[in-house]
Parts: structure tokens; C-alpha cells; sequence
């Protein structure tokens, strides 16, 4: 499980384009989803917003302007989305949700806080995948792309000709992402892997 969250990690990327992209059902019903969930926590997700499949970044899925439509004008400025702090994952609210289920004395051998941002996330959301159905992100979970979706990784794995590659993205950069994730993956398994929850 936290292998798939440590690769989706470095697949978080998101480029506002204007593209026509090919959606399934699927695809289309998680984004509908998660655009609920947003709006249901106080947010704003603007009518031109879309799935993109595959992203302009090069991802095998992503979010950007599917439609030509004025965005709404919120304090002179345009506004495309906007997602209430209440429904991100922070640090502060990795730290304080994994405190929780992590025993203090692991905690002593293994701390939280020495953790970048970016472990903490995967950490977090390895947890509340774990929740299922009780995961007040689970329509956020639901919309990442699947192990088999990414490719094994971002999907960059399989790119034979790499100028397919994001402008500023080497292949070099993709293995050192691949082998850091991996040692990383098995350090957090180790240390946390035990207590977070398991999904039913």
C-alpha cells in the first residue's frame, strides 16, 4: 500500500492547459466525486475544470481546462478552484492524525517530525486509504490513478522516446525518483507500516 502512495507522490502534478482528452466513465465519475467533496467542504471548482487523461505533465491522469468558460471573478481575481483548507492534506494534519495511531514509544525510536512533507503525505494517505469508506478524503483517493494506471510509477517508466518527458525532466531524474522511493518505502514500512489502519 505505501509503495503505490511513495510513486503516486511524485506523480502530483497539475498544468492548467486547454486539451481535448479521451475520459471513461469512470474517470469522469471520480472527478465528479471529488469536485462534491471540495464544494461540500466550502471550496470552488470552476465549470471548465476537467480530467485529463493523460495529463500535459506527462502523467497518466491529471486535472486542467477542458472548457473554454469565463472563470468566476472572486475579489478581482479569477478564480478556477479553490479547496478549503479543510480538505488538504497538511503536515500538521499528518502529524496529528498519525500521532494517534502510532504507539508513543515507536514514536520515541522513530519521530514524526524529523519526516520531510512528503513522507508524512504518503504516510497519511497510506492511513486513510487504509479507512475506506470512513476516509473524509476518500473521494480524493479514489480519483489518483491506480498502480496499474501509472504505469508501476508516474507511467514515465515506459517511455521509449524521451523527449516525451516534461520539459526540465531527465530520465536520470526519473531513476533517481524510482530508487529513492523504494529506499524510503521500506524504511517507512518498517518504522510505521504495523499501525496504520488496514483497509477491510
Amino acid at each position: 500500500m505505501l509503495h503505490r502512495f511513495v510513486s503516486l507522490f511524485f506523480c502530483l502534478t497539475g498544468i492548467l492547459v486547454l486539451v481535448v482528452a479521451k475520459v471513461t466513465k469512470d474517470e469522469h465519475k471520480a472527478f465528479d466525486r471529488l469536485v462534491k467533496a471540495v464544494i461540500q467542504e466550502g471550496g470552488y471548482v470552476h465549470p471548465s475544470i476537467g480530467i485529463l487523461s493523460p495529463a500535459p505533465s506527462g502523467a497518466s491522469r491529471g486535472i486542467g481546462m477542458v472548457k473554454n468558460v469565463k472563470p468566476k471573478i472572486k475579489s478581482g481575481r479569477d478564480m478556477l478552484m479553490m479547496v478549503p483548507y479543510s480538505y488538504q492534506m497538511t503536515r500538521d494534519l499528518a502529524l496529528s492524525t498519525l500521532m494517534e495511531v502510532i504507539p508513543p514509544m515507536v514514536l520515541v525510536d522513530a519521530p514524526l517530525l524529523e519526516l520531510d512533507d512528503s513522507a508524512l503525505l504518503v504516510l497519511l494517505l497510506a492511513h486513510e486509504y487504509g479507512l475506506g469508506k470512513n476516509s473524509k478524503f476518500l473521494a480524493y483517493i479514489e480519483f489518483l490513478p491506480t498502480w496499474q494506471e501509472s504505469g508501476g510509477g508516474c507511467g514515465y517508466e515506459n517511455v521509449q522516446d524521451f523527449r516525451q518527458l516534461p520539459t526540465g525532466v531527465e530520465p536520470e531524474e526519473i531513476d533517481m525518483a524510482q530508487q529513492y522511493s523504494g529506499v524510503s518505502l521500506a524504511g517507512m514500512t518498517g518504522d510505521y507500516g504495523e499501525y496504520l489502519t488496514e483497509n477491510a
